[in-house]
């Protein structure tokens, strides 16, 4: 059971923590969860739910949306080639970065293993997303931590990436 929590761990879904929550009652709306790769779509999904509404024009620090997806004092970070940036904490922050992203879409990796089970998804747990801005030509890898199902540290950083076809003749 070790090697599958570390190997959890490894993948960016940590479940060794404590097994306070269930005796203490504490639910994160993810009593539906029951592998890894559940957990890692969901939180997924979350994190990328926040993004948006975090997105929207007026209006984000009183979304309650927004407020029922991060923490407060959640810390939100971007960096650039060897600095990091701190941009603030719960939605400011988060709408700081999403500005700084500009990014259009965006892409994180399924669990396509086997099928590990997780008995405590409201324990700490990592998630990584790619969100990308083509029109700069720069991708954003952001790692989201969650705890009790909410966001509690948010950090990325920003890559130049180049992409081509494959198959397209030289000129």
């Amino acid at each position: 059971m070790k090697r599958l929590l570390g190997l959890a761990c490894l993948i960016g879904v940590c479940t060794s923590a404590p097994a306070q929550a269930a005796s203490e009652g504490r639910s994160c709306g993810l009593d539906k969860v029951k592998t890894v790769a559940d957990l890692r779509g969901v939180l997924s999904m979350r994190a990328i739910e926040a993004i948006k509404l975090a997105a929207e024009p007026r209006g984000y620090e009183e979304s309650p949306g927004l407020k029922a997806l991060i923490r407060p004092d959640a810390a939100v970070g971007l960096g650039s080639g060897d600095v990091g940036r701190p941009l603030g904490h719960g939605t400011y922050g988060l709408r700081h970065l999403v500005r700084e992203m500009n990014a259009g879409t965006y892409r994180y990796l399924n669990w396509d293993y086997i099928p590990t089970p997780v008995d405590q998804p409201c324990h700490e747990a990592k998630v990584e997303i790619e969100f990308t801005d083509s029109a700069r030509l720069l991708v954003y890898p952001v790692e989201f931590t969650f705890e009790d199902g909410l966001i509690t540290g948010v950090s990325g950083w920003t890559r130049s990436y180049v992409s081509g076809n494959l198959w397209a003749q030289s000129p």
